[in-house]
């Protein structure tokens, strides 16, 4: 049986590419979007993408 951390670490590296991936997918879409958006929202959509 693996350690938690050896856990963490294996999830951590499956997880990073597909945050990348969607984080990537979700600026594209912002770049597009930002003419309609004031910073105050981008800041916000940012902030929930982290949480």
């Amino acid at each position: 049986m693996k350690s938690q951390g050896e856990t963490d670490n294996v999830l951590f590296h499956l997880i990073s590419p597909l945050a990348f991936t969607r984080y990537s997918l979700i600026h594209r879409h912002f770049k597009n979007q930002v003419k309609a958006m004031n910073g105050n929202n981008l800041i916000v959509a940012l902030m929930i993408l982290y949480l």
